[in-house]
């Protein structure tokens, strides 16, 4: 977090997570119209999105031919994180029948999400295909209770386990889930994931236990890729370019594009953000634009500073209209560094938006019941 940032964050409680749609609540329904061609530049990005939704789903059922035949992926059921123009990658997929595993069942152990990641140079995880299972450990000594712990694995295709920890949550699923809701997160260059069935739920966070960093904002991983792989990538730059050509942004800006069978959200930097100071924003300042189908257009956050010092956070569209006003606004001192960035976690009850920019942070929190 040492650095020019705007990060989405979740409280750590689970109740504040949920499926990367509920993000955008119900807004992200029925986006591009009925039948016939897309025409305007809403439908035309949501026509590449499901396009891309659609080949990644092709390319994972893809790995795992000849590799893990007693896995079966769901397509339908995905989540992606894209965090640049270069193709940098996360993505988790349902894998069929673990929706209704409950968490007694998960003790056992159980394989949960298919994963696929591309990072940058410097990733201490390396680019490919993950399974990530779940299972409890108990161990006993004499003299002291049974000691519980829940266990996350991420294992490759050859069955290697490539990251580990017991720093994860499991717990009761939502039994009026139609199929379960996938989650990644990215945070200051770490990737968490999670997922609630109808049976149980779980989140396994790797920020938070010392994880494997993925994302250095520098060039891609140049490690070769099984074609599979190589799919996923390709189709993200594609639908990165368009989101920027929609946004009007170059690539030069910093954007994560965050989409899955539910919706999509787009978070990119304001232009100059780099150079904003603390006098500045206490004026009153844009830092970044969000975009969710169906809006027409972006909406900017600003921040400012009220006269009797309140700090004040807002998200605005184009006609100066407030969309929605922050529930909390944080400011404080934070070391910095020269580059923009940002981060991502999605979920249902609260969004918190990190800036870090010249030596501060500003925290904005917004309610999305």
């Amino acid at each position: 977090m040492f650095g020019r940032m705007c990060a989405f964050r979740i409280r750590r409680g689970l109740r504040f997570w949920a499926a990367l749609g509920v993000l955008a609540l119900s807004l992200v329904h029925g986006c591009g119209g009925g039948g016939g061609q897309p025409t305007t530049p809403t439908q035309i990005l949501e026509q590449e999105n499901n396009t891309f939704l659609s080949e990644v789903g092709s390319a994972l059922e893809e790995a795992l031919q000849g590799k893990q035949a007693s896995i079966r992926v769901r397509k339908d059921n995905l989540t992606a994180l894209l965090l640049d123009s270069e193709g940098s990658v996360v993505v988790g997929a349902a894998i069929e029948g673990a929706e209704n595993l409950s968490p007694e069942q998960l003790a056992r152990g159980a394989d949960v999400l298919f994963i696929f990641v591309r990072g940058t140079i410097g990733s201490q995880l390396p680019s490919g295909f993950y399974i990530m299972r779940v299972s409890q450990e108990v161990t006993t000594s004499p003299g002291t209770s049974p000691a519980v712990k829940w266990r996350a694995q991420l294992r490759n295709l050859q069955g290697e386990v490539k990251a580990e920890t017991d720093n994860v949550e499991v717990g009761v699923g939502n039994p009026n889930l139609g199929k379960p809701r996938i989650l990644v997160s990215f945070e200051d260059g770490y990737v968490n994931f999670g997922y609630i069935g109808r049976g149980g739920s779980i989140i396994y966070r790797t920020r938070y236990t010392g994880g494997f960093y993925l994302y250095s904002y520098q060039p891609p991983d140049p490690s070769p890729l099984p074609k599979s792989g190589q799919k996923i990538v390709d189709a993200a730059k594609r639908l990165y370019r368009r989101a920027l050509e929609f946004i009007g942004a170059d690539s030069s800006r910093p954007m994560i594009l965050a989409t899955s069978d539910r919706g999509m959200f787009i978070h990119v930097a304001e232009q100059g953000l780099e150079n904003l100071t603390l006098e500045q924003l206490k004026k009153g300042a844009k830092i970044s634009l969000m975009y969710w189908p169906p809006r027409i257009e972006p909406v900017i956050l600003s921040l400012s500073q009220s006269p009797d010092g309140r700090w004040v956070a807002k998200l605005v569209d184009k006609g100066g209209n407030v969309v929605k006003e922050a529930t909390k606004v944080v400011v404080e001192e934070q070391p910095s560094t020269q580059k923009v960035k940002l981060s991502f976690e999605a979920g249902g009850y609260e969004i918190c938006v990190d800036v870090a920019v010249d030596g501060f942070k500003a925290v904005a929190c917004f309610s999305w019941e």
